[in-house]
């Protein structure tokens, strides 16, 4: 299972980087079905969303991963890629220019 699990994340972010939005999504709900608390599951469905327009729901994800995980100790680059896509969601919804 582990094996399968990486190959489709591997593929997943191969769909991403492709911008293949809705098939990507559809291989990470499998993933998430898995392991649901996963930090990087959680992360790329936020950047999905985006990706798809669905920026209220990105939004959420990201203002919620932000709540969570971005403390003190947490790694400036995750930092970074929380909020960036926190920007880009509420620059969707046309609350920030």
């Amino acid at each position: 299972k582990d094996n399968v699990d990486q190959a489709r994340w591997e593929y997943v972010t191969i769909l991403m980087a492709g911008k293949q939005w809705h098939k990507a999504g559809i291989e990470l709900g499998v993933l998430i079905s898995h392991d649901p608390g996963r930090r990087e599951y959680e992360l790329a469905r936020a950047e999905i969303s985006v990706g798809r327009g669905d920026f209220e729901d990105a939004a959420k994800m990201y203002r919620s991963l932000y709540e969570r995980q971005c403390t003190a100790s947490a790694q400036p680059e995750d930092k970074a890629r929380v909020l960036s896509g926190y920007i880009a969601a509420l620059e969707g919804l046309d609350r920030i220019k």
